[in-house]
């Protein structure tokens, strides 16, 4: 019935009704001013929050994102705050000095921090649900080069890693990528997708018809390596073994022989931080692909990640557009 529902309502009419029912059961987090102190009588701070504390690191890039283009709209400056507001990337501790989770990889969007506003006279806290309004994430989106466009200067503008990741990503791309090469860069989900099939993510195509695409691309364009992003240790060994040494990709931890019944973000390594670490190594994975001259892949939030970090560069791209589960 609900994928019924989904497939015969507009996606404003969906997202409207979703609104709704979120304001309804969640009157905590419904958009409200407020005052925390007398400073900076002339701002207004807008600070981002998040209700749901079971998303990814990608899913809150996106969040943010839409926030962000809604208080420029109004003229408030964003100031985004997941220490106050947990989400599932939070460790217990401090990670690179701030128990913020998103200060854990990306700078403030402007020069102001959490102290600034909890000392401030204007003060919004924002609706905690996504602003599906604002930001999009759906295959439609994720398709249109304007859209890319306009999240590429967002990102430019307000979306920046901190010192310490820029750092990571760098050292990782001068390892793998070898230098004035021609490198065609590829995306699969596996995991949670192929197995639970969540309703309303686009469908994956199957690793066939990956590397049945990647060949035509061969045929067409002289590139030297091929550079994957998937968290399935399996398709890798696939990709290795048709590819040989034009195989590239980073050694984040994957996952051989998925079993589990629950989403990717729910399942962790048995190691210390463990939370950061994996959100550290897929943002690597995924700006990694930003930084590759050619695109094949599927639609998923990692590709539409790097679609709008790369603005439209890709020399040639192909995107697989099947539907949704």
């Amino acid at each position: 019935m609900i994928r019924f529902i989904r497939k015969i309502l507009p996606y404003h009419i969906e997202f409207l009704i979703i609104r709704i029912i979120y304001n309804i059961l969640h009157r905590e987090f419904r958009q409200k001013k407020t005052s925390f102190g007398t400073e900076n009588k002339d701002k207004t701070f807008f600070v981002i929050r998040r209700s749901s504390n079971n998303t990814g690191i990608l899913s809150n890039y996106h969040h943010v994102m839409g926030y962000i283009r809604k208080a420029i709209r109004k003229g408030y400056i964003p100031v985004v705050d997941m220490e106050n507001y947990l989400t599932n990337v939070n460790e217990e501790g401090k990670i690179n000095g701030t128990k913020n989770a998103w200060e854990y990889y990306f700078k403030q969007p402007t020069e102001y921090s959490l102290k600034d506003v909890y000392e401030s006279a204007n003060v919004i806290l924002s609706n905690g649900d996504f602003p599906h309004f604002e930001c999009p994430v759906t295959i439609s989106a994720y398709l249109n080069e304007k859209t890319i466009s306009k999240r590429n200067k967002i990102i430019n503008n307000y979306l920046q890693f901190n010192d310490v990741t820029n750092k990571h990503i760098n050292a990782i791309n001068n390892i793998i990528f070898p230098k004035n090469k021609k490198i065609l860069g590829v995306f699969i989900r596996g995991t949670d997708y192929i197995k639970l099939k969540p309703i309303g993510h686009p469908v994956q195509p199957t690793i066939e018809q990956l590397i049945e695409k990647i060949h035509e691309f061969t045929d067409e364009w002289n590139f030297e390596y091929i550079y994957l992003v998937n968290e399935e240790q399996e398709t890798h060994n696939k990709f290795k073994e048709v590819f040989g040494d034009k195989y590239i990709s980073t050694n984040s931890k994957r996952h051989n022989n998925y079993k589990e019944n629950k989403l990717i973000g729910e399942v962790r390594f048995n190691r210390k931080n463990d939370r950061y670490h994996t959100n550290l190594d897929y943002l690597t994975d995924v700006v990694l692909l930003s930084r590759c001259d050619y695109f094949i892949g599927s639609i998923a939030n990692g590709s539409g990640t790097a679609l709008e970090i790369n603005g439209n560069m890709y020399i040639d791209k192909y995107i697989f557009d099947l539907g949704s589960y």
